[in-house]
């Protein structure tokens, strides 16, 4: 498996998050995918410490209870 290898966020691309996984018996910190629509998802870092369960939510999305993420509510213009 290759891992982009990462130590805070700026490491990592615009729909990405440097994340701490677990890898057969070590922790490896890499870029991982933020989190999408039913993706779980976590709200919870420390400065610019790599997240430790899940990515955060993509932007359009938010993620409710760090289980799982929904759209977030948006104006409909009605004529």
């Amino acid at each position: 498996t290759t891992y982009c290898v990462c130590s805070s966020k700026k490491d990592c691309g615009n729909d990405q998050c440097c994340l701490v996984t677990l890898s057969l018996d070590m922790a490896v910190v890499s870029c991982a995918p933020l989190a999408g629509l039913g993706a779980s998802c976590s709200n919870s870092q420390t400065g610019d410490e790599p997240y430790t369960t899940h990515c955060p939510c993509k932007t359009g999305y938010e993620c409710v209870d760090g289980i799982r993420t929904t759209t977030t509510s948006q104006p409909v213009a009605v004529e």
